[in-house]
């Protein structure tokens, strides 16, 4: 996270492997998380790290996830989104 965006904003993994998601916020004194939603809506919360401030990291663990395209965003700043697309 830096000035207020993911990058990079699309990230892949493989379907039903475990993923730690990692989120480095480099915006010094502004809180930032990931949380995984479940569709591009962002309706269905999968999971959240904690809110930090920067400079800080954050970690989400997520369990093997079936196909598709998921959304992360920031809690904090929604408009702040990024892609996981999950392969068959």
């Amino acid at each position: 996270a830096e000035d207020i965006a993911f990058t990079p904003d699309a990230i892949g993994a493989p379907a039903g492997s475990d993923l730690v998601v990692r989120l480095e916020n480099r915006d010094a004194g502004i809180p930032h998380n990931v949380a995984l939603m479940g569709d591009a809506g962002g309706s269905t919360k999968l999971g959240a790290s904690d809110i930090v401030s920067g400079p800080a990291f954050a970690d989400l663990l997520v369990p093997g996830l079936v196909p598709g395209r998921y959304q992360f965003i920031c809690e904090v700043h929604p408009p702040m989104t990024a892609t996981l697309t999950v392969g068959g």
